[in-house]
């Protein structure tokens, strides 16, 4: 938990069609406060490639840092002022 939010990196197995030997995907998610869930990232191997695989995350506050074994990433995430409409 983090004063943006609850941040959580998964890996997961979505099918569509034929499953068979398909990787992993790795999810970055934002929780907010909210209720919302925002997906920051989500990044699937081709077939016996091995990125990009989110391993870490490191969050600083409203910055949220990490790798996929080919790129690295950095997200600022800050709270807007209440908005009166």
């Amino acid at each position: 938990m983090t004063d943006i939010g609850k941040l959580k990196l998964e890996h997961v197995y979505e099918t569509v069609g034929n499953h068979f030997l398909q990787p992993s995907k790795s999810r970055v998610t934002l929780y907010p406060d909210d209720g919302q869930r925002i997906t920051l990232f989500e990044g699937q191997p081709l077939f016996q490639e091995k990125f990009p695989v989110v391993k870490d995350l490191v969050i600083d506050g409203g910055v949220v840092r990490f790798e996929d074994g080919a790129r690295a990433y950095s997200v600022r995430i800050e709270k807007l002022p209440a908005r009166v409409e």
